[in-house]
């Protein structure tokens, strides 16, 4: 399984990436699946990791659900807005060590997930300074 991050202006744009895969420079490739962010989301929302892992995944202003789009094996899904705003000022050294103590992540590499984490907060940075949101394409 592939997952690529990506920033886009609307759920639309994102939606024409489940075919082929988000294009562009402002990407960040990985590994880590969406739900293994839920921890994070968790830390940094002060929301119910339970509720993040739910079967209802909404967004925590209470839109539609995060899937944005689906074709064949590979979709889209929306990261949600207070997550993104959270970690791009988060402190990722603070993050790192308790995420990486997670089921989540057990047993990655300690430097390749400093890095993804680093990268994710670059890009929800860069898509709240463009107002966009980050979306997620998972594909194979």
């Amino acid at each position: 399984m592939i997952t690529i991050y990506f920033v886009a202006a609307d759920a639309q744009s994102a939606e024409r990436a489940v075919g082929g895969g988000p294009q562009g420079e402002d990407t960040v490739e990985s590994e880590v699946d969406p739900t293994a962010l839920a921890w994070l989301d968790a830390q940094l929302t002060g929301r119910d990791l339970d509720d993040l892992l739910g079967e209802d995944l909404t967004t925590a202003d209470g839109s539609d659900a995060a899937m944005v789009g689906r074709s064949g094996g590979a979709y889209v899904v929306a990261l949600d807005p207070l997550f993104t705003t959270e970690l791009a000022r988060a402190d990722v050294d603070e993050l790192l060590p308790t995420w990486l103590e997670s089921d989540d992540v057990d047993g990655a590499d300690p430097e390749d997930m400093s890095d993804f984490l680093t990268d994710l907060q670059t890009l929800c940075a860069d898509a709240a300074d463009a107002g966009h949101r980050v979306y997620c394409w998972v594909g194979a």
